[in-house]
């Protein structure tokens, strides 16, 4: 043990007599473990954490799949069966996002995100409330659910913590309703569940416990103990298969997928994008290794009498080496706890970005996981960047460094490889890095300006969600008035309802059939991404008409019914003649609800959706024959959008005060929210790709100016023979080109993998770049130019004379 403690004393003292190498080594490893783990923390916080209930590990989501999907939602009556027939689950619970309106006595309506759950969603996450109690296992039915939960956040926001909240009555969707309980804090997770405040008992009507073609219920369950995921799954998707054969009209095609709770957080392009970054991360970690390696060579050999005299004096071979790494292990303790600081301090930075989930952002814990992964990244790279040089210098000829006087320059063979190898190394490793950062970000640019093809600029957006008070009859002229109001405001050009906003996805999605053609097999009809709109609609949202007709104010409930379909759909179903007039059946086979195809309009795309969509065929309905409980306002403004949002809430207040308007913003800056997960993102990318090129020219820098100073004497003779300047220049800059063209050779074969990869993380991000690879590997010889020129160019101002000297 006192051995130890004198080799690090040792260790550390040798380290302080050069500080500017211990300085910069420090550094460098500081910002590789920096890096590395900020980006650990953030997917740790989001998808590797433990989910803060009992026994997550037997928490499963569950996940309804066909051709088009893996992550479909289920209808009622399947989840009834699902429940009652399976053999793996203790408790399996079905749950809505919801938005419900508060409306507190003076104060106008406001909306509040919420959940809709059946009555054991709380029992199988196993959390008690920290006031009150949860849901009894009746609340669940009709007329017994006039209840409510409220989350700890709302609970501190809304009624300013009050103790004695359980049992006063709230007024949500018109409704008086009795509070009955408030979460714990811990119990929020917003990354999995989104931001809630309040949950309310999931009611089924007689008609929805037989209705499976209505699927828009999530659901979840808790395994029975012993039951493996890959069990539980296997044994929903038998159970999924007998109600395909029982009831083939809803469920043909159709199957279960079962998996971890914690791994339903994000969808399956953010999961992926997350690994793909720490991996991307990871190579400045690797970059930094090998500059540090090249560091270590090089005092290796500056070193070489002194450790050539030890090795003279009876010192073995294994303790230098043991002692050289004790060196880089101290180094790499130093840079960890350094780099554990900048972690925190990034981690923090991002976690006040990620306000998707939460205004406030999410906190990003440094537990011990990722204290664990920084250590083991520190130890990791401490020996690997530490045990090659030491290995090298340890095995030095004793007689030649002790020839070589006190210059101690002289380096064996196996030194030259190693650098020049690990400078091709650190070359293609920053190829790679670039690559990958420049073709995400500009295939996000480009992704982006893509025209959508409907109008975003001038464009205020919000939702409406209207309580059960309007059955279909009250809510028809809500929304007709509601339009006609918008539309007078001054400074609104056009107004118009839908039942959704079109920048993540249309409001549904639903199969059909077209009359007079071949019924596809049983479980395989195409499915459409239906829209339910005002006759404004199209003109408001600047969507062309390419054939027949949009709706009128006469396409109401007692007309036939019609249809509006895109481009795509019409040219893939009446390739060769007009769709107008001809008719699609939506709500199954057995009685399909006919429409007539009165109009084709431009294809939409989702600009802020980096996944492929479902499907690529969009149809478009009135509203007055499809009414919903919840309403997309889309208001074309000749002012700035943002400056009539106080307008549009005192419309809405002065029809209903019940009624509150939430998400109120301009299109445009929507779009650039929900997209700044992975703006944000992209620069960090690109911070890091920066980085990786400043050590690469370091590296490249530190190995051409070592070569200079071993072949100080060589340059001497050659300029008193006669050589000239641009001789010499080129005869050590050729060095470095050659190193950094083999790395770009090496890397240009890494960065056709990054973009594989990208673009199967990210389907929709256009990742096929020849040009931006060109740029980076160009850029790369510009750098390494630049970062050899230096020292070759220091080359050609040395006297002959004193060169000659140093021989």
């Amino acid at each position: 043990m006192q051995g130890a403690l004198d080799q690090v004393r040792f260790a550390a003292r040798s380290l302080r007599k050069s500080p500017g190498f211990t300085l910069i080594a420090v550094l460098t490893f500081a910002l590789g473990i920096g890096a590395n783990t900020s980006i650990f923390t953030v997917m740790n916080t989001i998808m590797l954490r433990p989910l803060p209930y009992a026994e997550p590990n037997q928490l499963v989501s569950i996940y309804r799949t066909a051709p088009q999907s893996q992550r479909w939602p289920h209808s009622v009556a399947n989840f009834l069966d699902y429940r009652s027939q399976n053999p793996v689950f203790d408790k399996m619970a079905a749950f809505g996002w919801r938005r419900f309106s508060l409306a507190q006595p003076g104060q106008p309506a406001e909306s509040v995100r919420g959940m809709a759950c059946t009555a054991d969603y709380f029992s199988i996450l196993g959390v008690p409330a920290e006031l009150g109690r949860t849901f009894a296992p009746d609340e669940d039915q009709p007329g017994r659910d006039a209840v409510v939960v409220l989350s700890h956040t709302f609970w501190m926001r809304q009624f300013g913590a009050d103790p004695r909240i359980v049992g006063k009555t709230i007024r949500l969707d018109a409704q008086p309703l009795t509070v009955i309980g408030v979460m714990p804090a811990s119990f929020d997770v917003p990354q999995l569940w989104s931001p809630i405040s309040a949950w309310r008992p999931l009611t089924f009507s007689s008609e929805e416990r037989q209705d499976r073609g209505n699927n828009y219920l999530m659901a979840f369950g808790r395994v029975k103990p012993g039951v493996s995921v890959a069990q539980a799954d296997a044994a929903m998707k038998s159970l999924a298969d007998r109600l395909a054969k029982t009831y083939p009209a809803s469920n043909a095609q159709n199957s279960l997928r079962i998996i971890p709770l914690n791994e339903s957080i994000g969808d399956e392009s953010s999961r992926r994008f997350s690994w793909l970054m720490l991996c991307l991360t990871g190579f400045v970690l690797m970059i930094a290794c090998v500059n540090l390696a090249n560091l270590q060579l090089a005092r290796a050999a500056i070193r070489s009498r002194e450790l050539a005299v030890r090795l003279a004096l009876g010192s073995g071979r294994w303790r230098l080496m043991w002692q050289l790494l004790c060196e880089s292990l101290l180094i790499a303790a130093v840079g960890g706890v350094s780099g554990i600081l900048i972690s925190m301090w990034l981690s923090n930075f991002i976690g006040k970005q990620l306000d998707r989930w939460s205004p406030e952002g999410i906190a990003m814990p440094t537990d011990w996981r990722v204290l664990s992964f920084a250590i083991g990244c520190a130890l990791a790279t401490g020996i690997i960047f530490g045990l090659g040089p030491a290995w090298i210098a340890s095995r030095a000829n004793v007689n030649d460094a002790l020839k070589a006087g006190s210059r101690g320059s002289t380096t064996g063979r196996s030194q030259h490889f190693l650098r020049h190898s690990l400078i091709v190394g650190e070359v293609a490793l920053a190829l790679v890095l670039l690559t990958g950062s420049t073709l995400f970000v500009g295939g996000l640019r480009r992704f982006v300006d893509q025209k959508p093809g409907w109008a975003t600029d001038h464009l205020l957006t919000g939702w409406v969600p209207l309580s059960t008070k309007y059955t279909d009859d009250a809510g028809r002229p809500f929304v007709k008035l509601l339009e006609q109001r918008l539309t007078s405001i001054p400074g609104v050009k056009q107004a118009a309802i839908a039942s959704s906003v079109p920048i993540w996805a249309f409001g549904s999605s639903r199969s059909f059939l077209i009359e007079g053609q071949p019924l596809p097999p049983q479980g395989q009809d195409p499915l459409t991404s239906s829209e339910a709109v005002t006759p404004g609609y199209f003109s408001t949202m600047g969507i062309q008409l390419l054939q027949g007709r949009v709706f009128s104010d006469d396409d109401d409930q007692n007309r036939p019914n019609v249809v509006v379909i895109n481009q795509a759909m019409a040219k893939k179903f009446w390739p060769n003649e007009s769709p107008i007039g001809k008719r699609i059946g939506f709500d199954g086979r057995e009685k399909p609800n006919w429409m007539q195809v009165v109009g084709v309009v431009n294809d939409l795309r989702f600009p802020a959706n980096l996944n492929k969509p479902d499907t690529l065929w969009q149809s478009y309905r009135p509203l007055a024959q499809e009414t919903r409980g919840y309403y997309a306002l889309q208001i074309r403004t000749t002012a700035a959008p943002a400056s009539l949002a106080s307008a549009v809430r005192q419309v809405v207040a002065e029809i209903d005060p019940d009624v509150p308007v939430n998400e109120l913003e301009p299109a445009d800056i929507l779009i650039e929210r929900v997209l700044g997960h992975f703006t944000l993102a992209g620069k960090l990318l690109v911070g890091f790709a920066n980085l990786g090129l400043v050590l690469a020219a370091l590296g490249i820098y530190g190995v051409i100016s070592f070569l200079v100073v071993q072949r100080t004497g060589e340059i001497g003779i050659r300029m008193a023979l006669g050589a000239q300047r641009p001789d010499v220049l080129w005869l050590i800059l050729k060095k470095g080109l050659s190193l950094t063209a083999i790395g770009i050779g090496l890397g240009l074969i890494g960065a056709y993998a990054i973009a594989s990869l990208l673009a199967a993380a990210v389907p929709e991000v256009p990742s096929k770049d020849p040009f931006a690879v060109l740029t980076v590997a160009f850029t790369l010889i510009a750098v390494g130019i630049g970062a050899a020129g230096i020292p070759a160019w220091r080359a050609t101002r040395y006297d002959p004379t004193v060169a000659l000297r140093c021989e």
